[in-house]
């Protein structure tokens, strides 16, 4: 990503790092039943822990279940509002279609002056809708072919 969205950080995650994550996981869930949030702290070699916002949890837990699954990481700061140039980009249509998108109030938007600003969160909800529709419509492809015998 450029400067425009933040700094982007990709991590893999070895096969000793992932058990690491799936053992924290299973301990903090089994710890926090009942709606508990966990509390995580940071302490140094002989120094005193410090507390990490209760707010940060879920990220946290977040970033554990990525590696837990066994995949790589990705961390990007972004702002909380994008233009709508930057919003086309990561939903991958022009901005155009994106215009047209919250035109029909598919996707919300703002004006600032003469221009549209978008929500990030927004803007992530219809991404990740749009690949959800898209895996779907990939299994129901793939189960058509293996209904009719087709291989490869």
């Amino acid at each position: 990503m450029n400067a425009a969205t933040g700094v982007t950080r990709t991590i893999i995650a070895t096969d000793q790092e992932a058990r690491a994550a799936r053992s924290a996981v299973e301990c903090i869930n089994a710890a926090t039943k009942g709606g508990q949030r966990p509390v995580f702290s940071a302490r140094m070699d002989g120094s005193n822990a410090v507390d990490v916002p209760v707010e940060l949890g879920h990220l946290i837990m977040t970033m554990l279940d990525s590696i837990a699954e066994g995949g790589s990481l990705t961390v990007t700061a972004m702002p909380a509002e994008l233009t709508t140039s930057l919003a086309a980009h990561l939903l991958g249509v022009s901005r155009t279609t994106l215009m047209k998108r919250i035109n029909r109030g598919e996707i919300p938007a703002r004006k600032v002056g003469t221009h549209h600003r978008l929500a990030t969160a927004d803007v992530m909800r219809a991404r990740d809708e749009k690949r959800r529709q898209a895996a779907e419509t990939f299994n129901r492809v793939r189960e058509a072919q293996d209904d009719a015998g087709i291989t490869d």
